[in-house]
Formats: structure tokens, C-alpha cells, sequence
């Protein structure tokens, strides 16, 4: 076995022990409460549509009625249709507060930036027939996926193109502004519908932070009240072409009565495409606890949802990545996404080749870093890349 290999087969077996553990962890605290998978949209007809509340008519956010003057004439779908949502929508979401989601949903899917279209994901044009392009008019960036192929344009001035090993490369892609409250409060927002109706009143804080703007002054303060945590599975293809709602209630312990532990009342658990997301949902106990810092105080974590993905499955890609999103700013935010691609029908490039195809030591020293590189840099490389593909 050589080094690479070996040093990958160290990592996976750390990454195992570390999902067992989250596994162990995890359901020692929660247990499944509610869950929706999406109808099968490949089926004659469409699938069935999955309806909310059906016939209900009282909003669970603001909690009016028809009687009360609001109306529930748009369709509203509990998770964006951007995210591969055609067919669960709720009767229990006024048209206002449909209104109100809608711009902060423009935030989370620039929030995803360029993933949506790299991975397949189908949007609402065509009857969600297409997937939307990526597109960043100031850098040239444009992503098309036709369903069969990607097709990457990008501008040359603007690239950024980084050398991770000799057989992966990194493009640099920038997201459209958005701002990381509004990404909490998009995406967040689907964990009310699965709240069960006789519990409601109980996350009634809870949910004036996702619908409205009067506590977003404690959320900005706050740390751990609009965290996001993530999990990418690299693939060449979506993990959950349908995707999956989950909603977890905590068991027998408090917020804070497990030592160096946080445990919110419920956790929602989204999975779509190649991502999941894992979101705290904090009862309106939960918020009285925390605000005392007596009790609150000293670090600590959060259980882990725990991904259970074949052994085999990771060999043939990659280890998923976790992350963390603190989403509390109410700043817009542009950051940078490298998107790493991983090559078997290339000749690597190592530095002897780079040398010997006319790259100085800056040069080589820019394209192996997160560093701008010159347009007739990138030229260079580029050519190189193209003349690389293996003949068998």
C-alpha cells in the first residue's frame, strides 16, 4: 500500500470512529419525532402532493385565520422549491408570511451559491424541469449543467485556479452577496411546520425569531442561536434526489442538565442533493435557560447527527466535510467557494512537469495557493491541463 493510500485509510478510520461516536451520542439524547420524505416526482403523474395542515388555514407563524382577513391563495411550499421541493407544500402558512420567507430564501439559495447547479438540482423554471445555471456577472463566472455534462465558463482576468495535488484542482467561485440572518431564517423556518400543532405554543419564541425581525437584535448578540451545521458528501451525483425532513425531540434531560452539553428541545434534520443540515430548535424553556449565564456558562457542544454512508462508497470519493455556520450577522457577506475536482484521466502534474513546461518558481508558488494568479499564468496552465488527458 502506498503512503497516499495509507494515509487516507488512517483518515477514514478516524472519521468512522468519530460517526460512531456522533451515532452513540446522538440517540442517547433524541429520538425521531416526524418525517417526510419527498414523493417521487419520476412517477406517472408526478407523485402525490404531501399537504401540511391540509384544510386548516391558520397560520403558524402569525397565527391569523381566513376569519381574521389573511389568505392562503399561493402555494406554499415548506421547504424552497429551489432545494428540490415540487410537491410538500402546507395549508398553515398565510400568504404574508409566505412573502416574508420568499426574500430570505433568495438569501440561502446565494448562500449555496454555485453547489445547486454542480450538483443537479432542479429548480422551479420548466415545472422544475431544469437545472438553474450559476451565474456571477462581476467575475465571468458562468455554470451550466445540462443534466449530462457541466460546462464551466469563466473569465480569464478573474480566475481563480488553485493546484491541490497532482491529479485535483480548485476553482475559486464567488457567491452572490447575501445575508447569513436571512440564510438562518430560510432554511430554518421548515422546522416549525414539523413542530406538532399541540406543542406550537411552546416555540412561540422560537418561531417570531424565524418569522419575523423583532428579536433579531438577540440573535445578532447571540452565539449558538443561528448555527447551522453542515455536511457535504462528495459524489458525482445527489446522494438524496428526494429530499428528506426529520424532526428529533430531545429525551428525558434539560437544555443544560448534561455536563459540557447543549440540548435543544428539538433538532431538524434536512437532507437534499449531497448536503445535510442539521438546525437547533430551542423551545421557549430552552431560551429562559440561556439566558441565564450562571447556568449557561463554560464550553460547550452540541450532539452531532450522525451520517451513516457505506465504507465503500467514501473510497471512491472523499471523507465528508462538517462545518459550522454561525448565520447571526445581519452584514452581507460574499465569501469565496473553492470547488475541488478530482481527476483519473489526467497525466498529474507535478512540479518537475510544471518546470519543464516553462513555470517559474512564483508562478508554481501562486498555483499550489489561494493567490491570484496572472491571466498568462492561467493560460499556461490551462493549455497544460488540456494537453494532460490520458490517451487510454
Amino acid at each position: 500500500m502506498n503512503k497516499p493510500n495509507s494515509d487516507f485509510h488512517k483518515s477514514l478510520e478516524k472519521y468512522l470512529e468519530q460517526e460512531q461516536f456522533n451515532q452513540e451520542q446522538f440517540f442517547k439524547f433524541y429520538e425521531l419525532q416526524n418525517r417526510i420524505v419527498h414523493p417521487d416526482t419520476d412517477v406517472p403523474g408526478g407523485g402525490e402532493q404531501y399537504i401540511i395542515d391540509k384544510n386548516l388555514w391558520e397560520c403558524r407563524f402569525c397565527d391569523r385565520t381566513k376569519a381574521d382577513g389573511a389568505s392562503f391563495k399561493k402555494k406554499a411550499h415548506i421547504f424552497p422549491e429551489q432545494l428540490g421541493n415540487k410537491l410538500i407544500i402546507s395549508h398553515s402558512e398565510c400568504d404574508d408570511c409566505n412573502k416574508f420567507f420568499a426574500n430570505h430564501e433568495s438569501h440561502l439559495g446565494d448562500f449555496l451559491g454555485p453547489l445547486k447547479t454542480l450538483l443537479g438540482v432542479k429548480g422551479k423554471s420548466k415545472r422544475g424541469s431544469r437545472i438553474p445555471k450559476h451565474k456571477v456577472s462581476k467575475t465571468g463566472t458562468k455554470i451550466t449543467h445540462t443534466g449530462q455534462r457541466i460546462l464551466w465558463e469563466q473569465d480569464i482576468e478573474n480566475s481563480l485556479i488553485r493546484l491541490d495535488s497532482p491529479t485535483e484542482i480548485s476553482f475559486g467561485v464567488k457567491h452572490r452577496p447575501f445575508i447569513p440572518i436571512s440564510v438562518w431564517k430560510g432554511l430554518t423556518r421548515t422546522a416549525v411546520h414539523l413542530i406538532d400543532l399541540n406543542e406550537l405554543d411552546n416555540f412561540s419564541w422560537f418561531k417570531e425569531c424565524v418569522s419575523t425581525d423583532k428579536h433579531d437584535n438577540v440573535l445578532k448578540a447571540s452565539q449558538g442561536l443561528c448555527t447551522i451545521f453542515s455536511i457535504f458528501i462528495p459524489s458525482a451525483f445527489n446522494i438524496y434526489p428526494r429530499p428528506e425532513l426529520r424532526l428529533f425531540k430531545r429525551k428525558e434531560p434539560g437544555l443544560f442538565d448534561i455536563k459540557e452539553m447543549v440540548l435543544p428541545e428539538k433538532m431538524y434534520v434536512f437532507s437534499t442533493s449531497s448536503h445535510v443540515y442539521q438546525v437547533p430548535v430551542f423551545s421557549n424553556n430552552d431560551y429562559e435557560e440561556l439566558k441565564n449565564p450562571e447556568v449557561a456558562g463554560g464550553n460547550r457542544s452540541i450532539p452531532f447527527y450522525p451520517l451513516n454512508i457505506d465504507e465503500e462508497y467514501i473510497e471512491g470519493y472523499d471523507l465528508p466535510k462538517r462545518n459550522v455556520h454561525n448565520l447571526n450577522s445581519v452584514t452581507k457577506e460574499t465569501p469565496l467557494n473553492w470547488i475541488q475536482f478530482s481527476y483519473n484521466n489526467i497525466q498529474p502534474i507535478t512540479t518537475e512537469r510544471l518546470t519543464q513546461n516553462g513555470f517559474s518558481d512564483d508562478e508554481i508558488k501562486c498555483l499550489k495557493s489561494n493567490v491570484k494568479d496572472s491571466p498568462e499564468t492561467l493560460k499556461k496552465f490551462s493549455k497544460l491541463i488540456n494537453n494532460s488527458r490520458n490517451t487510454t
